[in-house]
């Protein structure tokens, strides 16, 4: 087993439950990339000081997840910087209502997901 420290995505990261599992992920010694929309930003940075402050590696991005330039940017950066992915949680909200399918919306997934080294999908529907 690697050595190496694991990676995670977590959308929606800057509240509530993607708050407090970028928390958790940062816990148990993953490097935690997360991102949140643009009037979420400060919220975003101060989570991001959180987890620094506890020795562990973040990446914070202002990134809308029903924008595909925005995703692949975020997800180009972080596979960048980490070296690869390992976990990726992400929380639909009112995602699915702008993509025209559940299935639409995995064809997308797949298609920037290529460069992890394993994976861990969560999903929750709110």
């Amino acid at each position: 087993m690697s050595s190496q420290p694991r990676s995670a995505i977590v959308t929606g990261a800057a509240n509530g439950i993607g708050r407090a599992i970028a928390l958790h992920l940062a816990n148990d010694g993953f490097h935690v990339a997360m991102c949140d929309i643009s009037s979420q930003e400060a919220t975003l940075k101060a989570l991001q000081d959180e987890i620094e402050a506890k020795g562990q590696k973040t990446i914070a991005m202002v990134a809308d997840v029903s924008v595909e330039k925005e995703v692949n940017d975020f997800v180009s950066a972080v596979v960048s910087e980490f070296g690869g992915l390992d976990v990726v949680r992400e929380q639909f909200h009112d995602l699915v209502i702008k993509m025209n399918s559940i299935e639409e919306r995995w064809l997308r997934m797949r298609e920037w997901l290529s460069s992890l080294r394993s994976l861990t999908v969560s999903l929750l529907f709110s």
